[in-house]
């Protein structure tokens, strides 16, 4: 895979807010040695002093840091060139790294590192397919009883059960299957049979379709055969 096309992916993934990054603060320290402007001074008459040796014997005395006093403390401190005192600071300095998860994936690995950003982003709008007003239909059939009578019992259970699963009751209709003939009550010499008509009570339910995460590994796998 080319830079390019490694850039435009990455580029891709962190316009849309795919790519995890993280910063790393790097401290680094350097020594530096003093220039010698900092380490000597020169007095009225040409004297090379050692300044930090100097201003601490003034400090120590308490004598005000004057341009006579200097001069006369310069030959107390005297410095050559071959005795400058080399002093050296450490300075510290930081700075920040931006690291991204795609900076250590490699060419061959980049596919699986790409439906698997797939997968994640499926599974996170399993529940938002609602917006689409998709929805998902299920079919109840309830048949009356021998008797022609609404089997209420058996009614009242499947609104209930699809209730608590999210269904909503959306249309019902009647569906006459045949006419059962039954024995009502019996006489001295003879049965009274009683004729009756027996409908099926069809109930149709809706709900959102929700998108499960074996819904959205079947889209990855359809995705991985067709590349």
């Amino acid at each position: 895979m080319n830079d390019e096309l490694r850039k435009r992916i990455y580029n891709s993934l962190k316009e849309n807010n795919l790519l995890k990054t993280w910063t790393e603060t790097i401290r680094e320290t350097e020594e530096v040695e003093e220039t010698e402007e900092a380490v000597v001074g020169i007095a009225s008459d040409g004297t090379r002093y050692d300044k930090k040796s100097l201003f601490q014997y003034l400090t120590q005395h308490n004598y005000p840091v004057t341009q006579e006093n200097v001069d006369l403390s310069a030959k107390m401190f005297p410095i050559g060139e071959d005795n400058i005192r080399r002093i050296t600071h450490t300075i510290t300095t930081s700075r920040t790294i931006e690291h991204d998860e795609l900076e250590n994936i490699s060419d061959e690995d980049i596919d699986i590192f790409l439906y698997s950003k797939i997968l994640e982003q499926l599974t996170q709008l399993k529940d938002t397919v609602t917006t689409q007003n998709l929805m998902d239909y299920a079919v109840e059939v309830i048949s009356d009883n021998k008797t022609g009578s609404t089997d209420i019992a058996k009614l009242i259970d499947v609104l209930n059960k699809r209730s608590q699963n999210g269904w909503k009751l959306v249309n019902t209709f009647t569906n006459e299957i045949g006419v059962n003939s039954h024995v009502e009550h019996h006489t001295f010499n003879n049965d009274v049979r009683v004729n009756s008509t027996i409908d099926q009570i069809v109930l149709i339910f809706e709900r959102p379709m929700s998108m499960t995460d074996e819904k959205a590994q079947k889209i990855i796998n359809q995705i991985q055969n067709n590349s």
